[in-house]
């Protein structure tokens, strides 16, 4: 049986940011989904696919969604299995895989640059130019919902919590030239997780910023985290 892998993209992007990412663990033998955030209404299995226009283009569909509703869309989607699916986390998708795992969910979960449960106030500011395709290309959202920044700073419906000795394994990776989610915040994050006597591993790429699943050297990425994944948490 295929070991199912589940791909959560970051605020403000779409699940098609996922595609080389599903490509490289696809090749591996995984079953790979994408779904989308709530308001887009790309299919679970096709990253590759555009979000409906009625959904991305206007900010309708995200006004009163908050970080809560978002991580129960997921946690209520996902696959229970067996065997789980493995969680796969960018960003705002990152958090959003600690708090799936901190509700028992998932056999183990990968955030990449994640964003912090609280405190990061940069990320009300305007983002620096991203590597990710333009949105219509499909995998830039043109509505970023500011609320979700908001509550991701002031840390609402963040709460994790780090000695929980019944967490999966969690894989944190920073990226050293993030301008948005810095190495010391994963590194702290890195640190409370090890609260816990469930297994954290944290990974540097010390030459990527913020388009680390996208970005030249992705590759290097997908592998290092395909290769944990296989190695101390699925064991496949």
């Amino acid at each position: 049986m295929k070991r199912l892998v589940v791909f959560i993209h970051d605020v403000g992007q779409t699940p098609a940011c996922w595609s080389p990412f599903i490509g490289r663990y696809g090749a591996c033998g995984y079953l790979c989904q994408a779904p989308a955030w709530p308001p887009l209404s790309t299919a679970p299995d096709d990253a590759s696919s555009r979000p409906a226009p009625s959904a991305s283009c206007s900010s309708a569909g995200w006004r009163g969604l908050n970080i809560r509703h978002v991580v129960d869309h997921y946690a209520n989607g996902l696959d229970r299995g067996p065997p789980p699916p493995l969680l796969v986390g960018h960003g705002l998708g990152g958090l959003i895989v600690q708090l799936l795992l901190d509700r028992g969910l998932g056999a183990a979960g990968i955030a990449l640059s994640p964003t912090p449960r609280r405190g990061c106030w940069q990320l009300l500011a305007p983002p620096p130019p991203s590597p990710i395709a333009p949105c219509h290309d499909g995998r830039q959202a043109p509505v970023t919902p500011r609320r979700l920044l908001l509550e991701a700073a002031l840390g609402i419906g963040t709460a994790i919590d780090y000695a929980n000795d019944e967490r999966s394994p969690l894989l944190l990776v920073s990226a050293g030239r993030s301008r948005r989610v810095s190495s010391a915040r994963v590194e702290a994050c890195y640190r409370r997780h090890r609260r816990s006597m469930a297994t954290t591993t944290l990974l540097a790429f010390p030459q990527h910023g913020d388009g680390l699943i996208v970005e030249p050297g992705w590759e290097a990425v997908a592998d290092a985290t395909l290769h944990w994944a296989q190695r101390v948490a699925l064991r496949l």
